[in-house]
């Protein structure tokens, strides 16, 4: 390799170490908000007058910019991955398994490509490259697509059904907090197997 494509490799290893770095604050932060709402949500704000303030309510939108948060930098992450997949593997390209990540209702379906799809396609890649060292669990992959669709399922169900909001919401916090852990786990996977193929 030139000393150009080791600092290339360089740079793109300090890259997804940032990325992973903020995928982590935004992923345990997320975790933490959530936790302590549905703290309050178990114990409950007692009576509440006209004056009083609902923290669970007032939460709801940084939590939101979390998961906006995580997406995102999910996202990135799952970009600088493609990257190193050659044209002739990949079942994509890395703007497409990034951006398309972003189009409400076909990101519920593009979810199983970007992510499952990319631990298949870097297990590929590894082992043709480097043997089975640095394998991607394509099962948290996998775990990453379903999550989140189960949770927005599960609240629909619930919210068909009248399942009283304290139930629903704690529920879907419960798993949101999972998924969060999952994701974690999944990209710290996905950036060790990357930076190996970096090597």
């Amino acid at each position: 390799m030139t000393n150009n494509a080791l600092d290339q490799n360089a740079t793109t290893i300090k890259n997804l170490n940032a990325r992973f770095k903020e995928l982590c604050f935004c992923g345990i932060t997320l975790s933490l908000l959530s936790g302590g709402v549905l703290i309050y949500n178990i114990i409950g704000p007692g009576e509440i007058s006209e004056f009083d303030v609902d923290w669970g309510e007032i939460m709801r939108t940084p939590l939101n910019f979390l998961w906006f948060g995580v997406y995102v930098c999910g996202a990135r992450l799952c970009y600088r991955a493609w990257q190193q997949i050659p044209a002739d593997i990949a079942r994509t390209t890395p703007g497409k398994a990034a951006g398309f990540l972003f189009i409400p209702l076909f990101n519920l379906y593009w979810i199983f490509v970007a992510f499952w799809g990319l631990a298949k396609d870097m297990n590929r890649t590894l082992a043709e490259q480097h043997g089975n060292q640095h394998q991607v669990n394509e099962s948290m992959g996998l775990a990453v697509c379903i999550l989140p669709i189960f949770n927005l399922l599960l609240i629909v169900f619930m919210s068909v059904l009248h399942v009283p909001s304290i139930v629903t919401e704690s529920v879907a916090t419960v798993i949101g907090v999972l998924n969060s852990i999952v994701w974690i786990l999944f990209f710290k996977s996905m950036k060790e197997s990357t930076i190996a193929l970096l090597n």
